[in-house]
């Protein structure tokens, strides 16, 4: 077995590379080694024709970001525009790894293309005693594709109470994985929907009563 030994500059011993017992059909194997020796971290690959480079190692979360309402409003909203903040304060909500979402009147932007797990908590409240409370409250999670001009509804997430009752508090969730291709047209927005527009509270603060969450999954 034909080797490659290499002494080391001081203190003796040495490394080596060796070549296999055969190469399959006794083939001529060449390795181009890369011109730069890359970053702390990253691994040699091979491009499958003989090149090889160094690239940063795939898998893990690389991106998450947690969104919060920051205050409560009764009615509708199509979508949610308002009174929305990324999270963060003590305990470590030190938010977004990586880049992180944007967001201009509701409409969410993703930073890169992948497959990405969008999910909504929200605690929802009816304050009003008479027969026509609110009784159903629905959390809408919406997508587009052609960057708003339609909108299609995958998932929604439902909360409800009996009909007369009064400072009721019940939630909801909803959750959606989206394979996002386009960043300029593939976007997201959460709209809510009460049965009693005066009554029927989607509740918000610092203690995250309704949430956004965004997490990228794997690349494309």
């Amino acid at each position: 077995m034909s080797e490659i030994k290499l002494t080391a500059d001081s203190g003796g011993g040495s490394v080596s590379l060796k070549g296999p017992a055969s190469t399959t059909g006794n083939n001529d194997v060449p390795f181009v080694l890369p011109v730069a020796d890359g970053s702390a971290g990253q691994y040699l690959k091979t491009d499958g024709s003989k090149n090889l480079s160094f690239a940063t190692v795939s898998g893990g979360i690389t991106e998450y970001d947690r969104w919060r309402l920051t205050s409560s409003f009764t009615g509708d909203a199509t979508p949610i525009a308002s009174n929305l903040s990324r999270v963060s304060g003590n305990y470590n909500l030190n938010f977004p790894l990586g880049t992180g979402m944007s967001q201009s009147s509701g409409i969410f932007t993703f930073p890169s293309t992948g497959w990405w797990l969008v999910s909504c908590g929200f605690l929802v409240k009816t304050s009003n005693s008479n027969s026509s409370a609110t009784s159903y409250n629905i959390m809408y999670l919406q997508s587009t594709d052609d960057n708003g001009s339609n909108w299609a509804t995958p998932t929604e997430g439902f909360a409800s109470w009996h009909s007369g009752e009064y400072n009721q508090y019940s939630s909801g969730y909803c959750t959606q994985t989206f394979d996002i291709t386009d960043l300029s047209n593939d976007k997201v927005r959460f709209s809510f929907d009460t049965s009693n527009a005066t009554y029927g509270e989607l509740r918000g603060g610092n203690n995250d009563q309704t949430w956004f969450e965004f997490m990228k999954l794997a690349d494309t």
